[in-house]
């Protein structure tokens, strides 16, 4: 018998929670900061990597060294 993990990776969790509306601005900017960071916001669907520059250009998030 298998004995795989129904659970989902905190980035899932944060994607669904951001798509259905459930964070609040603070965790929006924490989580597209996080994307950016991760260099996930340049390898997901176009609009994570729109959303990323327009935070970045408003000044709420940093463009990460790693990018």
């Amino acid at each position: 018998m298998s004995n795989k993990s129904t659970e989902t990776s905190p980035i899932i969790d944060d994607i669904l929670r951001y798509e259905d509306g459930d964070m609040s601005p603070e965790e929006l900017i924490q989580f597209f900061q996080g994307l950016i960071d991760s260099g996930l916001a340049w390898k997901l669907q176009g609009f994570y990597g729109r959303q990323a520059e327009a935070l970045i250009e408003a000044g709420h998030c940093h463009q990460s060294n790693l990018c």
